[in-house]
């Protein structure tokens, strides 16, 4: 798996992912999900990574180039070294382990290259495998943040650096 910053080349993979039923029902992405909602999200990403609020990378599977998710950073906090990550799996990639290695990875480098002390994570609680997720790249479950997203209950993860060891 490679990690690598989100481009025009992800628009359709981008798109058909937030497109799929299960991405659907677990984020908060738009329900009629277009290119156009792609582009706007990567023009977004690119305004808050030069502000230095947030990233987003794309996951592709090492040697065939295939595209296999999108991870993001949000709420960075400089100050207290402490951001929330976010991701979507691609239908094909879901299950074989790819998310959690580019999450774990993505830590890595947040807690090793910036200093950060805190990466959360939340999952909607009918999502057992965004949980899985969580708890292959290493979070602790934490409980859960009732009516969170759009009225649906998130659980709650956190990693720390020790975490890692």
């Amino acid at each position: 798996m490679l990690l690598r910053p989100q481009g025009p080349q992800d628009v359709r993979h981008l798109t058909d992912t937030a497109a799929d039923p299960l991405s659907q029902a677990y984020t908060g992405v738009p329900r009629d999900y277009t290119e156009e909602h792609a582009r706007a999200y990567i023009a977004h990403a690119e305004r808050l990574r030069m502000r230095g609020l947030g990233a987003v990378w794309t996951a592709e599977e090492l040697g065939t180039g295939r595209y296999v998710a999108n991870v993001d950073l949000q709420h960075l906090d400089w100050d207290n070294r402490t951001a929330e990550v976010g991701y979507m799996a691609a239908p094909w990639a879901r299950g074989r382990g790819f998310t959690g290695e580019a999450v774990r990875a993505l830590a890595r480098w947040l807690f090793e290259q910036h200093g950060f002390s805190r990466l959360q994570l939340r999952a909607v609680v009918a999502n057992t495998a965004s949980q899985r997720v969580a708890e292959k790249a290493g979070f602790v479950r934490e409980g859960v943040a009732r009516a969170s997203l759009g009225g649906a209950d998130m659980v709650i993860y956190s990693l720390i650096p020790s975490d890692l060891a």
